[in-house]
């Protein structure tokens, strides 16, 4: 079996990291080196873990530069052939490092596996089974907020995107600098990576036997079920679809979705400023065009590294919106409306991309 460096990603998790260490000591793997990443915490999370786990290599960042930024130091870190990534509100379940590692060997080109998302809340229901990539950019979940008993566990599968609550990723086969880019802060900068491993050639995979416990998410950014949408969340979701799609999609695939996208994004705006959102999607678009300089360059990167066609990992399907979003009957009629129409189009262009 391959040596595993367990790395932890914390920002403020004072009161999560004592389940989310001792659940990974107990999951029956033994790990030669576990680091925890402190993005700039506030609290005494370094403090606990030098007190309540002393074994833990500790890699404290002077500054928050987002959970890509600490999960790129932690990979810089690791000493081991694989990595596995967890955010300090996760709880690995039994036997979830071996079913992973197994997924990753028995894959021929296999880069990144993640396991089955669980609400710690409500194990019943799933979160995710990692994602894949929606032509219009968004980050697609799989089986989202559904209840285990209507999917049960299947085989291991291909996705098109990643979703970095707990992945195990091959240190050996990323030869392309830093996985994540630091420049998304927060939100879908696991999306950025996944559809850019894809494009790279790589495989990225899901093992639904394999099930970790997830919990509240970062307080101010993350969303739940039963809690207000923040801001700041608006404003990275937006502003990093727009990135995702410029970095990654090829200008062919662009031009032939122009419609779609200008459609969406219309609907879009219309939604926000129902939702009193629009200053958001101002500082997004501002954010977006301040970096158009860094954005050419990147996109040249990707590029010139990719060898497969923006159709092999795009996906059609609803809309992946969460319920903050479609919470009104008349959204939803609307989201509902817009998605077959959108999808209708995909199906018209999607041989020519």
């Amino acid at each position: 079996t391959p040596p595993i460096t367990l790395c932890v990603v914390n920002f403020n998790g004072e009161h999560r990291l004592e389940e989310t260490f001792e659940a990974a000591f107990a999951c029956g793997w033994q790990f030669p080196q576990v680091l925890m990443v402190d993005d700039a915490s506030t609290d005494a999370s370094v403090e606990l873990v030098r007190r309540r786990f002393p074994q833990v290599s500790l890699v404290c960042l002077p500054r928050n530069a987002g959970p890509g930024a600490a999960r790129n130091a932690g990979f810089a870190a690791a000493t081991s052939p694989y990595i596995l990534f967890v955010d300090n509100d996760v709880r690995l379940g039994r036997d979830a490092p071996r079913l992973l590692v197994e997924a990753l060997r028995e894959t021929p080109g296999a880069l990144i596996v993640a396991p089955r998302v669980l609400y710690a809340s409500m194990p019943s229901h799933i979160q995710y089974d990692s994602a894949d990539c929606h032509f219009l950019g968004l980050m697609s979940p799989r089986h989202a907020d559904r209840p285990v008993a209507d999917v049960p566990a299947g085989s291991i599968q291909r996705t098109g995107s990643v979703v970095t609550a707990c992945f195990l990723m091959d240190r050996a086969r990323w030869r392309h600098g830093a996985p994540f880019d630091e420049d998304f802060g927060f939100n879908l900068e696991d999306h950025d990576f996944g559809v850019r491993a894809n494009l790279f050639g790589h495989l990225t995979l899901v093992q639904p036997h394999a099930t970790v416990l997830h919990g509240g998410g970062t307080p101010g950014l993350s969303y739940r079920p039963g809690y207000d949408t923040p801001p700041r969340r608006v404003f990275y979701l937006v502003r990093n679809r727009w990135y995702v799609l410029a970095k990654n999609f090829s200008w062919r695939t662009l031009i032939l979705l122009a419609p779609a996208l200008l459609i969406f994004e219309c609907v879009q705006v219309l939604g926000l400023a129902r939702k009193g959102w629009l200053s958001p999607w101002r500082a997004a678009l501002r954010s977006l065009l301040a970096s158009r300089k860094a954005l050419r360059h990147k996109r040249r990167d990707v590029q010139v590294n990719r060898t497969q066609r923006d159709v092999a990992i795009l996906r059609a399907g609803p809309l992946p919106f969460t319920a903050a979003v479609t919470s009104g009957r008349l959204e939803r009629r609307v989201i509902g409306s817009l998605s077959r129409l959108l999808n209708g189009y995909w199906y018209l262009v999607r041989r020519l991309i």
